[in-house]
């Protein structure tokens, strides 16, 4: 229910899920479209081109640019469901659907139109293939999650140590030089990967801060922020109350982790080799991951670049959570309790996610403000009702113009553009000009009248104003 219950309104639409809609908008039209992220990336086609079916059913509303999250979030539950069973077992997969349903990072992404949105999904198919030693598939897989988004790439120790663990200690010579061959060719596709990304920046990978003990603790607080939940409630609900955030510490710190470094301990004196390379592959990914990335790869607002690892985590806490429960005598207790902690996640979505909007909305980022009705919907909706003839409408910034854009779609009657891009001539050639901006922004100080239209929020306060008017 937590994926899909309002999701026409919270979070506000933000630029980043409007700018995939332009995307669809314009291939839909006929038009040219970007094949790059404004941030340089190649463009996600499993992500675009699901939104692209559901835009042929739907027309351009907000709500649409979610729908292909909430389906890529449906689709890991029910893919771990239907095939996790033959791979890892019955009771190992049981809790793991549990895990991957409850997680609160999980939830927050299916309710995201993000090309990271599909991250979870991707992450499963790899481990899946990889475990059935399925090497062609999971070479297809790797493929698919390099194209979702470029940070998968750090869940390749994690691949390599489980297919070490597959032939460790064999005496088939003729399996080990299969593995060689699938290594390297993983390899390449990683190297070809890279050289056609174009990143902005090339990184080295730092060894200040791998070896800096603060720098861990710090990487280590903010990890398990990702985990527990309070990653997304700061970013996105403005934040949790302090006896929540000990809660919810408590359960990953006092529970969690001890499960998962006796779980380790297991796997090495089971000689359970493919899930030591799998916890052995995590570890090395997240050091990877620190020394090219650094702590703020992971901080607040940027829990996205770390949702690669979420499944390994959850499938090395199911794992243990087997282990324990096939030695402990109470069992039904040990369910009972672990049940609890589960559904401690499920209340602190509840407090940390939803309540801030039904209190006040202006704890979070402009972008994500929204009312009962999400406020750029609102404002599309009063254009096309107050828009006839040629019209420019002139976008505050980032998260005012993607969402507008998108939802005016390519009807040449509307010209959408940024005020930083603004073009005096433009103005002139056209019948109405609408200038669109944040309550108490930027705009909103310069214009200093009274606007024609106000999106509102929950309490009947300003969000988006309209202004209909030459300057």
């Amino acid at each position: 229910m937590f994926r899909v219950v309002w999701i026409d309104r919270f979070p506000g639409i933000n630029g980043d899920e409007a700018w995939y809609g332009v995307v669809v908008n314009r291939y839909l039209s006929g038009k040219d479209m970007s094949w790059r992220t404004p941030t340089g990336n190649w463009l996600n086609p499993l992500y675009v081109g699901l939104l692209g079916w559901v835009r042929l059913v739907f027309p351009a509303r907000m709500w649409v640019l979610r729908l292909p999250a909430v389906i890529s979030g449906a689709s890991l539950m029910i893919v771990t469901m239907k095939w996790g069973r033959k791979i890892w077992g019955k009771e190992l997969n049981k809790w793991l659907v549990v895990l991957v349903s409850v997680i609160p990072i999980d939830i927050a992404y299916s309710r995201f139109g993000w090309d990271t949105s599909q991250a979870g999904l991707a992450a499963m198919v790899v481990l899946m293939s990889v475990f059935r030693e399925n090497w062609k598939w999971m070479f297809v897989a790797v493929v698919g999650s390099l194209v979702i988004h470029p940070s998968m790439v750090f869940l390749t120790p994690v691949i390599w140590g489980v297919m070490v663990g597959s032939v460790w200690k064999t005496r088939k010579k003729m399996k080990k030089m299969e593995l060689v061959k699938v290594m390297i060719g993983v390899g390449l596709v990683i190297v070809v990967w890279k050289a056609t990304v174009g990143f902005d920046e090339v990184r080295v990978m730092n060894s200040d801060r791998v070896l800096n003990l603060e720098t861990w603790v710090e990487y280590g607080r903010f990890w398990g922020d990702v985990m527990n939940g309070i990653a997304v409630y700061e970013y996105i609900g403005g934040g949790v109350v302090q006896e929540w955030k000990w809660l919810l510490n408590g359960v990953w710190w006092l529970g969690v982790m001890p499960l998962l470094v006796w779980a380790m301990k297991i796997a090495t004196e089971s000689k359970e080799w493919k899930w030591l390379g799998m916890m052995v592959g995590l570890i090395v990914g997240g050091v990877m991951f620190l020394g090219l990335g650094g702590v703020s790869a992971i901080g607040i607002g940027y829990e996205r670049y770390v949702v690669w690892m979420v499944v390994p985590v959850l499938l090395w806490w199911a794992y243990g959570m087997e282990k324990l429960l096939e030695k402990v005598k109470r069992r039904k207790i040990m369910e009972l309790g672990w049940l609890m902690g589960v559904g401690v996640w499920l209340m602190s979505f509840w407090v940390g996610y939803f309540d801030p909007y039904m209190d006040n909305s202006r704890k979070m980022h402009r972008t994500f403000w929204s009312g009962k009705v999400e406020p750029k919907q609102q404002v599309v909706d009063w254009l096309e009702r107050n828009g006839e003839g040629r019209a420019v409408v002139v976008a505050e910034n980032w998260w005012v113009y993607w969402p507008v854009r998108y939802g005016l779609g390519e009807d040449e009657r509307w010209k959408v553009v940024n005020v930083e891009d603004l073009d005096e001539d433009l103005i002139n050639e056209r019948d109405k000009v609408f200038w669109v901006g944040f309550a108490d922004g930027p705009l909103d100080d310069q214009i200093n009248e009274e606007a024609d239209f106000v999106a509102e929020d929950e309490n009947g306060e300003a969000i988006l104003k309209v202004w209909k008017r030459l300057m």
